[in-house]
């Protein structure tokens, strides 16, 4: 920057300024673009400026602005890059009292504007990924977007995020506000990197085959295997057919509630007898009541858990009981042909109740593998004394829990309630058991109130049965009842 400074008598007569008195024109920035904001400071050469006449701004691009002598800053944008000689025009008073004309002068060198520019992440997107653009060295803070999908944004920041449903190469576009043709455009390519594979192959009839998505973006997927039914889950999922045909297998991102994910064309054919390969189907683990947990005394002898299996094909299985994750009994059959059959954790002593308090009884297959979670069992052993003998009404235990009022009260078979129960000293350790009725969890909500999830067996029995509720300070039966009732033009 240069500053020169000259000075015409006011007049016809040509006055001297005062000895040691400077004048000045600054700005700032040193090096602006065009479209900048260029900040004047005028340093005037006396402090006793003649405020008749005021400061003549010339920005040496044909624009002239006058202001009062009390303001020595203005702004000031070059629309094109360039050498302009601004000045400022302004009067003093001198030694002699007269006002003299002084002119300060400033040489800015404009620079060409920064190119605009638009950049995005990731570069590799995929399809129904949130993409983040980014628009640099635009003059406007208000502009328009054009993802190249249909979707505009009339006005917004610099900063935008979009996802493509579909794949493809889309051209995206950003606008000044007002333009008529973009300041920058982007070409992105979004690609479909979602698949499904199954497992075994080929996929046979009644056979468990685990299915993986890959290249999902959400944890949960939806699954729907093309023969009716519908899943939510995890990446991993599993599903045995029924029928022979060819199933289209779709798996949709974010359970479902994003408009992307992958299929699978899927051809089952039938098993065929032993040459079927061997495979575990499905399992249910019960008591012999068909409960999934149970009341007992301390030392009670012969109880066992039961398991109810399918299968396909022909071969070996071996199964472990585990009791509180201890194996208490190995047991290894020879299975033919496509069937069910049932197994015993054993007779005589049975599973071991000389411990008082919950115990977990579950079932590892050694042989075949399984893809899916096995089920588990709970039984509760409680002081010989307070369990009470059948046929005997039991006692209240004032230390036990106890189960006033069961809501629902009547429930039918085959289907799943969730029961309001209201009574006294419930704890998270109360283990409730209704005869014939399959408990699956049990909630406290407080000493007085509990829910209780169950499920009611086909084969349960009509009728009423009290409500067993027991932790380690004993049981209490009732005095709330279920009652099981047949379903309408049910069994």
């Amino acid at each position: 920057m240069t500053a020169l400074r000259r000075a015409a008598a006011f007049g016809l007569t040509l006055l001297a300024l005062a000895p040691g008195l400077r004048a000045s024109l600054a700005f700032t920035p040193a090096n602006p673009r065009a479209g900048d904001t260029v900040q004047f400071v005028l340093n005037p050469s006396s402090a006793l400026l003649y405020t008749p006449y005021g400061i003549t701004w010339r920005f040496g691009d044909g624009t002239t602005q006058t202001t009062s002598t009390s303001q020595l800053t203005l702004t000031h944008a070059y629309a094109a890059a360039g050498a302009y000689s601004a000045s400022a025009l302004y009067y003093v008073q001198t030694m002699t009292g007269a006002a003299s004309a002084v002119t300060d002068y400033a040489t800015v060198i404009v620079l060409p504007p920064l190119p605009k520019s638009l950049t995005y992440t990731p570069l590799l997107p995929s399809t129904c990924q949130t993409i983040t653009f980014q628009a640099s060295n635009f003059t406007s803070t208000s502009l328009r977007w054009d993802f190249g999908d249909g979707t505009v944004i009339g006005a917004g920041g610099a900063t935008q995020t979009h996802a493509y449903a579909a794949a493809g190469t889309y051209l995206v576009q950003v606008f000044e506000s007002g333009a008529a043709t973009p300041g920058a455009t982007a070409s992105v390519t979004a690609t479909n990197r979602r698949s499904i594979s199954a497992s075994p192959s080929p996929a046979k009839t009644n056979v468990l085959l685990a299915f993986q998505a890959s290249g999902f973006g959400a944890a949960c997927v939806r699954w729907n295997f093309g023969d009716g039914t519908i899943v939510s889950g995890t990446a991993l999922a599993s599903h045995a057919y029924k029928n022979p045909g060819t199933y289209l297998v779709a798996a949709t991102d974010d359970c479902g509630n994003a408009a992307c994910g992958a299929s699978l064309q899927l051809p089952v054919t039938a098993s065929g007898g032993p040459l079927a390969p061997f495979a575990v189907t499905s399992v249910r683990l019960r008591f012999e009541n068909g409960a999934t947990n149970v009341l007992v005394g301390k030392g009670t002898s012969g109880l066992a858990a039961f398991l109810d299996l399918k299968f396909e094909g022909t071969g070996f299985l071996q199964v472990e009981w585990l009791v509180d994750g201890v194996p208490v009994r190995t047991e290894a059959v020879s299975l033919a042909f496509a069937d069910s059959v049932t197994l015993s954790s054993g007779g005589l002593p049975g599973l071991p109740t000389a411990v008082l308090g919950p115990h977990t009884v579950s079932l590892a297959i050694v042989r075949p593998a399984v893809a899916f979670t096995l089920p588990t069992l709970t039984y509760y052993v409680a002081a010989a004394e307070n369990v009470t003998p059948a046929g005997e009404p039991p006692p209240e235990n004032a230390a036990a829990p106890l189960i006033r009022r069961i809501s629902p009260d009547v429930v039918e078979r085959g289907k799943e309630y969730r029961l309001k129960l209201e009574g006294l000293r419930l704890t998270e350790a109360t283990v409730v058991t209704l005869a014939g009725v399959g408990v699956k969890s049990f909630s406290r909500v407080s000493p007085e109130l509990a829910w209780l999830d169950v499920f009611v067996p086909v084969t349960a029995k009509e009728g009423e049965r009290p409500a067993v509720a027991a932790n380690d300070l004993g049981r209490n039966t009732g005095p709330a009842r279920l009652t099981v009732a047949k379903a309408p033009g049910g069994f």
